[in-house]
């Protein structure tokens, strides 16, 4: 089916590539939104308000030190690949470097969940491979996007999102969704993903050659300004549900959190509309169209928010 779509709109955008990936980020982010609206309505109906909110604290506690593994290299890639050729050698350092900084957050992290959240160890541990390997995915991710990749991209996350809601569709109807079948899937899935684009890209990582220090330096240098970027997202979207469990509790935080989903996936109607907005941005170089496209989607968009 997603290769179908795939081929029709090859051949439909094929004179406009940008176009072309802009509508493969907009089914990417729909099916994502979508996705997560279906999961959290089936979680919470067997977990309830307080299983929801201890699941959406772990899930946000541990991305506050696995953001920080990731040094803001993502988007680096893509600045720096966007108008050059894939330099293997390069892409594997920084692969390396990433796998150096994940081990040593996680050493930090360990020691700190093993004095103050023992109880939930096991959740953490497995919370935390789901970084490793997500993190490994983002950075295939900043690939395709530098390299245009839209259908790849398409491709591997849209999978990804399949095989998860379907494997939580199955563990409902058994009645055995709990916090650790959560994370477990969650663990597996982004790992699944990770290997299709490890494979595809077969990239040949040796952890301790070619790790030149004054190299190493001037990349995390190069990824700091993103990486301060990604902490104003992280405060943004995650800091309030951290505040939230230890002033109010697991049982509060679940309803918050359930709340949230749900106005994600109604903020997805903007991104409809810009996606769609920004295509016909690239059909009619006429400043005058254009300016009225984009006074129209401006008053739709307002009027949305308010609503």
């Amino acid at each position: 089916m997603i290769n179908k779509l795939i081929s029709k709109v090859e051949i439909i955008f094929q004179n406009s590539p940008l176009a072309k990936n802009t509508f493969y980020a907009f089914i990417e982010r729909f099916f994502d939104a979508f996705v997560g609206f279906l999961s959290i309505i089936l979680i919470s109906n067997q977990l309830g308000a307080e299983g929801i909110g201890v699941y959406s604290f772990i899930f946000s506690f541990s991305s506050i030190f696995f953001l920080f593994s990731e040094l803001g290299l993502n988007n680096y890639i893509i600045k720096n690949f966007a108008n050059n050729k894939l330099d293997f050698e390069f892409l594997s350092m920084i692969l390396k470097i990433r796998i150096f900084s994940f081990f040593i957050i996680f050493i930090v992290f360990f020691v700190i969940v093993f004095l103050l959240f023992k109880e939930f160890l096991l959740y953490f541990i497995i919370i935390s491979l789901f970084h490793l390997f997500r993190d490994f995915r983002n950075f295939f991710n900043s690939i395709n996007k530098s390299q245009n990749e839209g259908s790849l991209l398409l491709l591997g996350n849209f999978s990804e999102r399949l095989l998860y809601i379907t494997l939580i569709l199955v563990l409902f109807y058994f009645n055995k969704l709990s916090l650790y079948n959560l994370f477990f899937i969650s663990f597996l899935t982004v790992f699944l993903q990770f290997l299709f684009f490890y494979f595809k890209y077969d990239l040949k990582i040796n952890l301790f050659k070619g790790m030149i220090f004054k190299k190493i330096k001037e990349i995390i240098y190069s990824g700091l300004p993103f990486l301060f970027f990604s902490i104003s997202i992280f405060l943004l979207h995650y800091l309030d549900q951290i505040v939230l469990f230890f002033f109010e509790g697991a049982e509060v935080l679940g309803w918050y959190s359930v709340g949230y989903k749900l106005i994600k996936v109604f903020t997805m109607f903007p991104v409809i509309i810009l996606s769609f907005g920004f295509t016909s941005f690239l059909k009619n170089k006429n400043l005058n169209f254009r300016k009225d496209i984009f006074d129209f989607l401006c008053k739709i968009l307002v009027i949305i928010g308010f609503s």
